[in-house]
C-alpha cells in the first residue's frame, strides 16, 4: 500500500531501509499490501495519527487497531475482518466439504482445565476417545477451552495443501515452520504442547448464519489482520489465498495456503493429533528466508514486479 499518511510513508520509507531486519520486514509487509480496500486502509491510517517511531506504529497497530478491531473481547464481537468494510478480501465460494487444519499450543487451554490435565494424559485420552470415561473427560476438556477462548479470527490452511507435513510423526516441527508460526519457539527444556486441529469448512460458514453483521466467513489474511509480524508475508492481489513464509532450514520452495475464518466453537472430533515443539526454528537469516519467498511469489503468481528484495538494501 502506498500511505496517504505522509507520516505513515516517511516511517515506512525509513524503516524499509534500516539496517535492523524486523523493522525494515514489517515495514515491507505494509508496503507490499495490495488487498486492503481503500476505505479500511483510510480508517486505518486516520487511526494512526502521526506515528514518530516503529515504536509508535507499533503501540498503535497492536494496542489499539488490533486490540479493538481485530481481538476484542466478548462473544458478540466480530472481527473487522469478518465486517463489510473487508467485503474485497472475503471469499464465499469455500466447499463445506473442504477440510482446515490449524496447530493450537495447548499451554492456554491445559492452564483452563479443571481436571487438571498433561498433554501426555490429553494424548491417552485422544487414543481411548471410543470408550466412554475417556469421551466424556475429552468433551469436558474442550467446553472448558472453548468458554476460554476470545472470538478472534482463526488463522489456518487446507489440510490438502500441506498433507505431506501433516501426516509424519515429525508434524509439529514440519507444520509450526510450514505455517510460520516463529512464536512456537520450543527446546527440550521448554516443551511446547501442540494439538493439529482438523475441522470441516462448512462449521465455519454455518457459524456465520444468522448474524446479519457478518459478511463472510472467510476471509485473505493482510497486514491489518493481526499484530505486527516479521514472519508474515503478503500476497499479490491476484493469488487465491495468503502464502506463509516457510521458516524450514533448509528453505523449502512451496507455497501454503493461508486463510482466516470465524472462530468455530471445537468438537472433540477436531483434535487430531497431541505432540510437542522442542526445538526451535532452524532459520537463521531473515532477509535471505523472505528473498527466496518474494522470488517464489514472483515466480508462481507471474508477477515478476511485486515487492522488493531486501538483498543489498541495508
Amino acid at each position: 500500500m502506498t500511505s496517504t499518511n505522509p507520516d505513515l510513508q516517511a516511517l515506512l520509507d525509513t524503516l524499509a531501509a534500516s539496517a535492523n531486519d524486523e523493522e525494515a520486514a514489517i515495514a515491507d509487509n505494509y508496503r507490499f499490501e495490495e488487498r486492503v480496500g481503500a476505505q479500511r486502509q483510510q480508517d486505518y491510517e486516520t487511526g494512526l495519527g502521526s506515528p514518530a517511531d516503529y515504536d509508535d506504529w507499533l503501540g498503535c497497530h497492536n494496542g489499539d487497531h488490533v486490540a479493538n478491531l481485530i481481538k476484542a473481547g466478548g462473544s458478540q464481537f466480530v472481527p473487522e475482518t469478518f465486517l463489510a468494510v473487508n467485503s474485497t478480501l472475503q471469499l464465499s465460494a469455500i466447499a463445506p466439504g473442504e477440510d482446515l487444519i490449524r496447530l493450537e499450543d495447548l499451554r492456554y487451554p491445559l492452564s483452563k482445565s479443571t481436571a487438571e490435565l498433561t498433554s501426555v494424559q490429553l494424548a491417552d485420552l485422544l487414543a481411548r476417545r471410543d470408550q466412554p470415561e475417556a469421551a466424556a473427560t475429552l468433551r469436558t476438556f474442550v467446553d472448558e477451552w472453548n468458554k476460554a477462548r476470545d472470538n478472534w479470527p482463526m488463522f489456518g490452511a487446507f489440510l490438502g495443501d500441506v498433507q505431506e507435513d501433516a501426516e509424519p510423526d515429525d508434524w509439529p516441527h514440519r507444520l509450526r515452520d510450514r505455517l510460520g508460526l516463529e512464536h512456537y519457539q520450543g527446546s527440550a527444556t521448554k516443551r511446547i504442547p501442540v494439538a493439529l486441529m482438523r475441522y470441516p469448512a462448512k462449521l465455519v460458514l454455518d457459524s456465520a448464519k444468522g448474524d446479519e453483521r457478518i459478511a463472510a466467513a472467510f476471509a485473505l489474511p493482510t497486514a491489518l489482520d493481526g499484530e505486527l509480524n516479521r514472519v508474515y508475508f503478503p500476497a499479490p492481489s491476484g493469488h487465491p489465498y495468503g502464502a506463509t513464509l516457510n521458516l524450514a532450514e533448509p528453505w523449502q520452495p512451496k507455497l501454503s495456503a493461508e486463510i482466516l475464518n470465524l472462530r468455530i466453537d471445537y468438537q472433540p472430533k477436531h483434535l487430531w493429533k497431541i505432540g510437542e515443539i522442542v526445538r526451535p526454528v532452524a532459520y537463521r537469516n531473515l532477509r535471505a528466508q523472505r528473498d527466496q519467498h518474494l522470488a517464489l511469489l514472483r515466480r508462481e503468481t507471474g508477477d515478476t514486479a511485486y515487492g522488493q528484495l531486501m538483498a543489498g538494501r541495508s
